[in-house]
């Protein structure tokens, strides 16, 4: 099987990426997240924001590489459920 009809039968051609047990952040630590018009930046505070941000970047790097984008999905209202959830569409 070539690799359109792995893709048109639904296959992703991005590699899952393996998800890690949660870290324990360690106490008081806050990642801070800084926006400035199109540019979004992370700095972790703790060892376990560190690893999260490498997973993240790995994500990032394979969907500019297959131009994948990261979309949102559902809604975010921290007042309700103080979680907000994205979705790899392309």
């Amino acid at each position: 099987m070539d690799l359109a009809s792995w893709v048109d039968k639904g296959h992703s051609i991005v590699p899952p990426v393996k998800q890690k047990k949660e870290p324990v952040l360690k106490k008081g630590g806050k990642m801070e997240i800084r926006i400035e018009k199109n540019l979004v930046e992370f700095e972790p505070e703790s060892d376990g924001e560190t690893a999260m941000i490498e997973d993240l970047w790995k994500l990032m790097v394979d969907c500019a590489k297959f131009n994948k984008k990261l979309v949102p999905v559902g809604e975010y209202l921290p007042q309700k459920r103080n979680l907000a959830r994205f979705a790899i569409e392309g």
